[in-house]
């Protein structure tokens, strides 16, 4: 349950107010909400050139040493379980619930800055479990769901497709194993679609394109 002084505040704000203070850190995410829309309209708009086609060639073999740098990205870099968790705001840093890891449904709305409402969506096998290891490449490093639709771009995936591709392939290969929970999450509603300003069928990034390397150091980038 959570906290009733703190319900109505944002996601970072309600998990950062206690450092930084509350107004500053609404500030703070309205900041941030501008240059993900404006990111997404001049990178999307402007320079995208390219089809995004699935990587080929994509098949993550589980091994102990993935599993175990996987947990570690995932809890403590990428820290996807942050976002796709829901959090106990009565205890002090607000952890992921204990049985709600990656499940999704924390709300952003538009009273934080955002261009409409969002939210994760369900990472556990019973949200992604029909998803091919080049569907979730895919999402991860291009911003592309299974289906086709851009994903808006609180979600790093510009950042992650910096990833190596062993360290890629680590995260997926922890997030197959988290436990299956399921949850019904809302669709998005956004202001305009995000298509218009980071249409599917285009590359964003200076037309950067992705493909998994032969050997598995790392991930190649062709421009």
């Amino acid at each position: 349950m959570k906290n009733p002084n703190t319900a109505s505040k944002g996601f970072f704000a309600r998990l950062l107010s206690p450092l930084f203070g509350e107004s500053r850190i609404v500030r703070m995410i309205n900041i941030l909400a501008v240059i993900a829309v404006v990111t997404a309209m001049l990178f999307g708009v402007g320079q995208a050139k390219f089809s995004h086609d699935k990587p080929a060639g994509v098949a993550v073999k589980s091994t102990p040493e993935r599993l175990a740098r996987g947990e570690y990205l995932v809890k403590h870099v990428a820290i996807c379980l942050d976002c796709h968790s829901t959090r106990e705001w009565n205890i002090y840093s607000a952890p992921a619930a204990v049985g709600t890891e990656g499940m999704g449904g924390e709300r952003f709305g538009p009273e934080y800055g955002m261009p409409g409402t969002l939210y994760p969506r369900n990472i556990t096998p019973a949200g992604i479990g029909h998803w091919t290891d080049a569907d979730l490449v895919r999402a991860l490093t291009q911003g592309v769901n299974k289906d086709g639709e851009t994903l808006f771009p609180l979600m790093p995936y510009m950042m992650f497709r910096s990833l190596s591709q062993e360290d890629l392939f680590s995260i997926i290969t922890y997030i197959r194993t988290l436990k299956p929970v399921e949850n019904q999450v809302p669709k998005r509603q956004l202001a305009i679609p995000i298509e218009v300003a980071m249409p599917s069928t285009r590359r964003r990034s200076s037309g950067r394109m992705l493909r998994i390397a032969k050997t598995p150091s790392s991930m190649e980038s062709i421009w």
